[in-house]
């Protein structure tokens, strides 16, 4: 929710991985990450390029994630009011 209603990055997809069993969140290559980024508040990643090393260690395949358009849906239309300065 902070990404998009804070900070107004709205290019990026929550993905739900069966081989990790929970979500986290890829932010499309940008000029602030070219490579892209995971970000996975979940495991206290944090915020993390998504380089060859990272989509290793998040198993990040297609084969393994689905789109989780629950959670895009419900961030663009409740989001707003849950966000906390």
């Amino acid at each position: 929710m902070h990404l998009r209603h804070k900070l107004g990055i709205s290019d990026f997809t929550i993905y739900s991985n069966r081989k990790l069993s929970h979500n986290y969140v890829v932010i499309h290559p940008s000029n602030a990450f070219p490579k892209g980024a995971i970000v996975d508040s979940w495991t206290g990643q944090g915020v993390v390029e998504l380089d060859f090393k990272t989509r290793l260690k998040f198993k990040h395949r297609e084969e393994n994630y689905a789109v989780n358009a629950n959670m895009h849906e419900w961030i663009e239309r409740y989001g707003q009011a849950h966000v906390i300065d």
